[in-house]
């Protein structure tokens, strides 16, 4: 009996060494870490790659911790990961245009603390590191002899235009663009900017119009702001080699007088030969179809409505350059007026007299069918033909 009661007293030292042991390695964040001997240091928090972002592609997802031997685990419908989660084992697909995903993870050591959750959100997005197209304003900035309605629009779909209309840089904090802007009244002075926006895009670059109303202009073709030439010069006799006429049509709506023609041109070569001496503008009548002026050779007695000869150099006025060519702004006050039928097509020719090679262009416009009739000696011959192309001119009255 004595030995029984020996053998119980060895068991009994035993079961409270384990008791000991087993109460020594318990605690531990949320019941399934470890603190043994006292120890609260816990796992590394895990990290993603890819780093959390919106991605134009779909993404795969990988979890690490610094911990050697760490298990990981993690959810993704937004809860706090317990070790009762999917253990990460694989890289994790984020997919599809249009899908968001939050990963939370937690890393798992025996014998240390839980690690705090780490959580990362993956978005995908086909139009991620893109930039919205620049907004686009219509009709284009320029001077006009009625009121207008601006419109503004961006070729990014779901596009959100900020504008402002006192010259101001827009911002989202800006006026959004819902409906056209109205821009009336004789002498109204207005500058357009505006910029588009769209989530998980970069912001637009800023367009900006002015738009002035001048309610003297009975017509006009606006000076393309690529700049380009049409070359309307002569040297004297008139048919001598290297000439170049430019014709170019109008119609008013109603009966006018035009008092005044402006327009823009500039030297092909830099004018190394001097300047223009000299200009003529003429009106001429369209043949039957309408379809070209109503003229004939220039070296021939031609047949015109009216032609007024402008003194001097139509008070030329450098206004900067465009295309690489050095642009003039002229301004011709008939010295009689030229009365134009509404509804009737004419036909305008601004021509430069110099006394050397003759290297006068009137600017290319814009506005109208994109093409004008020429008379050129340029190929050795003489001919008209109809081109592409418009000339820039305003008629006022």
């Amino acid at each position: 009996m004595k030995t029984i009661k020996s053998s119980w007293t060895i068991l009994a030292v035993i079961l409270v060494i384990l008791s000991a042991t087993l109460f020594g390695c318990g605690g531990g964040s949320g019941g399934y870490g470890s603190s043994s001997g006292g120890n609260t240091q816990a796992a590394a928090t895990p990290t993603f790659t890819p780093p959390a972002g919106t991605y134009a592609t779909d993404q795969s997802v990988s979890i690490q911790s610094s911990t050697a031997g760490a298990i990981i685990y993690y959810t993704t419908d937004g809860s706090v990961p317990t070790i009762s989660s999917t253990v990460f084992s694989n890289p994790i697909p984020v997919v599809g245009n249009g899908t968001t995903v939050t990963i939370k993870a937690i890393a798992y050591q025996y014998g240390l603390t839980n690690s705090a959750v780490a959580s990362a959100t993956y978005s995908i997005s086909s139009t991620a590191g893109q930039t919205v197209a620049a907004p686009t304003l219509t009709p284009s900035a320029g001077t006009y002899s009625a009121d207008q309605l601006i419109t503004i629009q961006s070729s990014t779909a779901g596009a959100t235009i900020y504008y402002t209309t006192d010259g101001s840089v827009p911002t989202t904090s800006s006026n959004v663009y819902v409906n056209p802007i109205s821009v009336a009244g004789n002498g109204t002075n207005v500058t357009i900017k505006a910029v588009a926006v769209k989530s998980g895009m970069t912001v637009s670059t800023i367009a900006s119009a002015t738009y002035i109303i001048d309610t003297s202009i009975l017509f006009s073709y606006l000076p393309s702001s690529a700049g380009g030439l049409i070359q309307s010069s002569w040297i004297p006799p008139a048919g001598s080699d290297a000439d170049m006429y430019a014709y170019d049509d109008f119609t008013l709506g109603s009966t006018q007088p035009i008092n005044e023609v402006d327009w823009r041109g500039g030297y092909a070569q830099g004018a190394p030969y001097g300047h223009a001496s000299d200009f003529t503008v003429t009106f001429f009548d369209s043949t039957t179809d309408g379809s070209q002026p109503l003229v004939t050779r220039p070296d021939t007695p031609e047949i015109y409505l009216a032609k007024y000869t402008a003194g001097g150099n139509a008070g030329e006025t450098l206004v900067g350059i465009f295309g690489g060519i050095a642009m003039y702004d002229y301004k011709f006050v008939l010295p009689t007026s030229f009365q134009a039928v509404g509804g009737k097509k004419y036909w305008l020719r601004i021509e430069a007299s110099q006394n050397t090679l003759p290297d006068w262009g009137i600017a290319v416009g814009t506005g109208g069918d994109g093409k004008y009739f020429r008379f050129s000696t340029a190929s050795g011959g003489q001919f008209l033909m109809i081109s592409g192309g418009d000339t820039a001119f305003t008629l006022r009255k």
